[in-house]
């Protein structure tokens, strides 16, 4: 298959979504705002766990301290507020990201520093719990889950800047 003819077959699928006949880009859209109100509903989460946060981990430390005699709510509530900040850096930037994806916006370089700035935070998330997890070993699964993910996104990030640049190679040949 020569590239002219499958640049013909990915118009003609682009124009057959287009005009509706092929229920793809309705699902897509579907998705995607499906994708957009989740991503709102953590960001008010996040927010209420902030709130509710004092009273949630004294409860934990009550069970800590009965346990083991130490309490650990100072520690446990500074990672926690720390890890919430990164955490509505990140809704926000997937907020701004399926917003481009909404505009039909896909490979373009913002979306590269968006994601770029996610797996930056994923990474922070895992450096925020190294020290909670010196006192609560459990915390070394966070350590380890953001890291992997800060890990993922950069892959993604590159897969995006590769697609970029055959984007625009593609939209210079005639």
């Amino acid at each position: 298959m020569t590239n002219g003819n499958l640049c013909d077959k990915i118009q003609i699928t682009k124009t057959i979504n287009a005009s509706g006949k092929g229920g793809i880009m309705k699902k897509q859209n579907y998705s995607v705002m499906t994708t957009s109100i989740l991503v709102k509903a953590v960001f008010v989460l996040i927010i209420v766990c902030c709130i509710f946060a004092p009273l949630i981990v004294r409860v934990y430390d009550n069970g800590i301290i009965a346990l083991t005699g130490r309490s650990v709510y100072l520690p446990m509530i500074i990672t926690l507020y720390l890890a919430a900040a990164v955490a509505l850096v990140i809704v926000t930037a997937l907020d701004r990201l399926l917003s481009n994806i909404r505009h039909d916006k896909v490979f373009i370089p913002a979306n590269v520093k968006i994601l770029r700035l996610i797996s930056y935070c994923c990474f922070a998330v895992s450096v925020i719990f190294i020290y909670f997890s010196f006192i609560r070993p459990f915390a070394w699964l966070v350590v380890i889950a953001a890291a992997f993910f800060g890990l993922i996104l950069r892959v993604i990030k590159n897969v995006f800047e590769q697609a970029i640049i055959l984007k625009e190679e593609n939209d210079f040949t005639i």
